[in-house]
């Protein structure tokens, strides 16, 4: 039985990142390395935009106000990998509250 709860989310599938506010990766699974690329430790406190992101500035921009307008946000996007090669993603965003709607990041799968 895993110790650290987040261990269990490394034996899922699906690639799950979770950024702060500031957009730095403080989360990132195994299955997202196997997705981007980049293994965990590798991206960890790194920016998510930089390793990933490929400019959308309006698709973004829209997708982050509805994320904060209702808490979460699903749609397809663009990503890179490490290699450099172009993905598209479904992705679902959501944010994750502590005590009284305290936004402490942002999870993305």
């Amino acid at each position: 039985m895993p110790t650290d709860p987040t261990a269990i989310l490394d034996l899922i599938h699906e690639s799950v990142v979770m950024c702060d506010m500031d957009g730095r990766v403080i989360f990132w699974n195994e299955a997202a390395g196997a997705l981007y690329g980049w293994p965990p430790a590798e991206a960890l406190g790194r920016n998510f935009r930089e390793l990933v992101c490929i400019d959308e500035a309006e698709t973004t921009s829209a997708a982050k106000a509805a994320l904060l307008a209702t808490g979460r946000w699903e749609g397809e996007l663009r990503r890179r990998n490490a290699a450099g090669e172009a993905l598209v993603i479904d992705v679902r965003w959501a944010l994750p509250t502590q005590y009284v709607f305290l936004v402490i990041g942002v999870v993305g799968a």
